[in-house]
């Protein structure tokens, strides 16, 4: 697990682990591709830290594009001006996620352990 945290692979790890652990942040028709790198690359603890990073970014992109179409039903029951709150919001956020999601596959295919910024803390603590 201290691999994990502190990004110490090996050249062969990281090698073999790339194309699956780019494989792990893409969202394929809201499939959770995460799950390609962790049961493809059991014994790869490069791909495995990528597919714990894909796994944050899919629970957190899911949870937060709920909550996003919450926010722009809402807006849209109270008026139409507000409702362009909702939709610049869900703009936004999907923006935000689809930055984060680029910086993950640019981070695993270029051989770097890096966090994700804001949520990629939270992967070490996902129970698989």
């Amino acid at each position: 697990m201290s691999d994990m945290v502190t990004g110490n692979f090996t050249e062969q790890q990281i090698n073999e682990g790339k194309p699956l652990a780019a494989v792990g942040y893409v969202p394929l028709c809201c499939l959770p591709l995460f799950l390609v790198p962790m049961l493809a690359a059991k014994e790869n603890p490069y791909a495995q830290y990528h597919a714990r990073q894909g796994a944050i970014l899919y629970i957190v992109a899911i949870a937060g594009g709920i909550a996003m179409g919450i926010f722009a039903f809402v807006t849209g029951i109270i008026g139409h001006g507000v409702q362009c709150i909702g939709s610049i919001a869900e703009l936004g956020y999907g923006a935000a996620v689809f930055v984060v999601m680029i910086l993950g596959i640019v981070n695993a295919l270029q051989g770097q352990a890096k966090e994700l910024p804001v949520i990629g803390q939270f992967a070490a603590k996902l129970p698989f």
